[in-house]
């Protein structure tokens, strides 16, 4: 899944007063409400303030308070309650498929948060995520198409299915399905792959067979491929199942370190009550100990710049757009990688790497033999 580290780094105002409104208790909730709607209309707000109104509403409802707005606000906690339950039965009977052929299918994020967990159900499915195996594409795809699931594009020729990281797919109910081949990004070592799916913990609803990711798991997809409200809306859900112990080694493992001690940073000015002991204390926000000339730093610019590129080339079917995008996003890993490690000439280290990395693009193509570093 993608590392979207420029849509980690900052939360706007409103999505701080609709954070705590969301998540925290009693005054200091109703406080920040109050506060938000003194500047904001529900009738404009952008898609993610709309994702938190209805958690929002579960929060405040519990007040017995008069405000003017809550029956607004209860109006949208209906409509995504009904149009996840729609979603939730179709993804139910894709998995029901799956079971049926002997295909391994893994909700992702929020569809498993939605299906295993009371308290998740009110947070908005915006789409569809199932991990598969990339030998099963072929099978899924005859299975989603029966049930009118439609592919935006061609499925990628079986040569580019090590470089590609999802298949999206279109119904005219459920909405956007993305299947995932990998669960975390086509540069993650297979290992850890092999690891994810031995962790798996089982369900089973309405007689269908589930496997879940656990909430390290979970925690990680979610660095590597939502935006920060989201990242911490879903450990406020779940930081009580994280094993914080592992939690390090294994983001490390996936190349989700970075990014989650980055998101990890900006907990206490957001919420600054209620938070989790290793949150609080900052014993998970400590930035990793690197000096500027070790090969790792290097290592990790070049699969985060590998990913970017082969996704963008099976998004686009462009190489040429692809080294493009790859190009794009330089500038933001500096600046990223700059505040990460904090070294006075990592912005040389940076450019060296990047220099190095699309030197690597260029010769292995998307037809290459593995990722860079």
């Amino acid at each position: 899944m993608t590392a979207q580290l420029h849509r980690s780094q900052a939360l706007t105002l409103s999505q701080r007063l609709l954070l705590r409104a969301a998540l925290l208790q009693g005054a200091t909730a109703l406080e920040a409400w109050r506060r938000w709607k003194e500047n904001h209309d529900l009738e404009a707000v952008d898609a993610d303030d709309y994702w938190l109104l209805p958690q929002v509403f579960a929060n405040l409802a519990g007040l017995n308070i008069d405000d003017p707005e809550l029956p607004r606000l209860k109006g949208i906690y209906k409509q995504v309650r009904l149009s996840n339950e729609l979603k939730s039965r179709h993804l139910l009977t894709i998995l029901k498929s799956l079971n049926a052929a002997g295909v391994a299918g893994i909700p992702g994020i929020f569809p498993a948060l939605v299906l295993i967990r009371e308290d998740c159900n009110m947070m908005p499915l915006r789409q569809l995520d199932l991990i598969i195996r990339s030998c099963s594409l072929a099978l899924v795809d005859e299975i989603l198409q029966a049930q009118a699931w439609i592919p935006e594009r061609p499925l990628p020729r079986p040569q580019l299915l090590p470089y590609i990281t999802l298949v999206n797919y279109q119904h005219s109910q459920a909405g956007k399905l993305c299947l995932y081949l990998r669960p975390f990004s086509s540069g993650c070592p297979l290992q850890a792959d092999q690891q994810f799916r031995q962790r798996l913990c089982e369900h089973s609803i309405d007689d269908v067979k589930l496997l879940v990711a656990g909430a390290n798991d979970l925690l990680l997809m979610a660095c590597l491929n939502k935006e920060l409200v989201e990242i911490i809306n879903i450990i406020n859900r779940i930081w009580l199942e994280i094993d914080w112990s592992t939690l390090k080694n294994r983001s490390s493992e996936v190349g989700a370190e970075a990014v989650l001690l980055r998101i990890l940073g900006t907990f206490p000015p957001v919420l600054k009550q209620g938070l989790p002991e290793p949150i609080a204390s900052g014993q998970m926000v400590t930035m990793p100990d690197h000096s500027p000339g070790e090969s790792h730093s290097l290592a990790a610019l070049a699969r985060d710049l590998w990913w970017r590129y082969t996704h963008a080339v099976g998004e686009t079917g462009s190489e040429t757009r692809g080294l493009r995008h790859t190009l794009g996003f330089t500038r933001m890993a500096i600046s990223y990688y700059h505040y990460t490690w904090q070294t006075e000439n990592l912005r040389q280290l940076v450019l060296l790497g990047v220099k190095k990395t699309l030197g690597r693009l260029r010769k292995t193509r998307i037809m290459g033999t593995g990722s860079p570093g």
